[in-house]
């Protein structure tokens, strides 16, 4: 089987799963927003505190299945465009000009979750743009999103063929997104912890560079993508762990319009080559020391995205 007949096929298996219905997405959001308070499958009432917060969960259902048609209908970058208008304050950047199309191209993202990957999406404006992660029902409720996904488990074997699919979509000139943390991060405009957690990064970004030798790598680092007024809200000291507390405010900031004014910034790095790194050192060394720089230096001169409005908003 050739490269791109292995990606195809993983393509298929990850996207076979028919789309959810509007009812099981309810049902998925409520369970998420009573999980960020600390409320699982045993707690007392739970069956009556899903019914109440059952509103909230079908109002994101819908706005997440309307986002999902138009990326059917506009693409990925108009798509998202057009939802941040209506869901952030602004989204800012610099450095788009590492981002260059001459090549194998993976772009290493710090992932503090809420609009991150959105903001990716509509500042790199590329629509055959494939995205690494997690399964999720969440997701695949949305199947013009995970047309654009490569699922990886927790499978040794579904990750060495995700990782087979990975390196042929590279070599075929898809552009590749992934979070090497693999899970969510402090956000480095309001939370202490960024240049730490740069320690978590996975080494795939060593397995792919030498996969696809050609291969530029691109760190990039997302701030600001959650709300200062949700971190200072007292509801979130029911939640005692800080990452806890983190991921309730984040889910408050879903449900609550006026924490949502956030002003996101995105700042992309020197891109990085296999043939560039110095004796003994790794891709992965040298991507998360420019992250780090642009953790604790962020550039000041930035260019501000302009959130279009496609022919049908969602």
């Amino acid at each position: 089987m050739n490269a791109l007949t292995e990606v195809q096929s993983t393509l298929n298996r990850t996207n076979n799963n028919e789309h959810e219905p509007i009812e099981d997405l309810i049902d998925i959001n409520s369970k998420d927003l009573l999980q960020a308070f600390g409320i699982g499958e045993g707690f007392r009432g739970r069956g009556t505190l899903m019914r109440l917060v059952r509103p909230l969960a079908k109002r994101f259902a819908h706005q997440v299945l309307a986002y999902d048609a138009d990326v059917g209908r506009n693409g990925l970058s108009a798509a998202t465009q057009a939802y941040l208008h209506h869901n952030v304050g602004s989204v800012e950047y610099s450095g788009l000009e590492h981002v260059r199309g001459d090549g194998p191209l993976l772009i290493a993202s710090n992932h503090p979750g809420m609009s991150d990957a959105l903001a990716l999406f509509a500042i790199l404006k590329l629509d055959n743009l494939r995205i690494i992660a997690r399964d999720r029902d969440f997701l695949r409720a949305m199947p013009n999103i995970m047309s654009h996904l490569l699922i990886v488990s927790d499978v040794e074997s579904e990750r060495i063929r995700a990782t087979r699919a990975v390196s042929g979509l590279l070599k075929a000139g898809h552009p590749v997104l992934t979070f090497p943390a693999g899970k969510i991060e402090p956000d480095p405009a309001s939370m202490p912890g960024a240049v730490a957690s740069l320690a978590s990064w996975s080494s795939s970004l060593d397995l792919f560079s030498r996969l696809v030798p050609q291969l530029c790598v691109v760190p990039v680092i997302v701030r600001g993508v959650i709300s200062q007024e949700a971190l200072r809200n007292p509801i979130i000291r029911v939640r005692r762990d800080p990452k806890d507390r983190n991921w309730l405010a984040a889910t408050l900031q879903i449900v609550v319009r006026a924490y949502q004014n956030v002003q996101v910034r995105v700042s992309f790095g020197e891109p990085v080559r296999l043939a560039q790194l110095q004796a003994g050192g790794t891709m992965t060394q040298a991507i998360t020391r420019n992250a780090k720089r642009l953790i604790e230096n962020p550039p000041t001169r930035l260019q501000t995205l302009s959130l279009i409005r496609t022919s049908n908003p969602s």
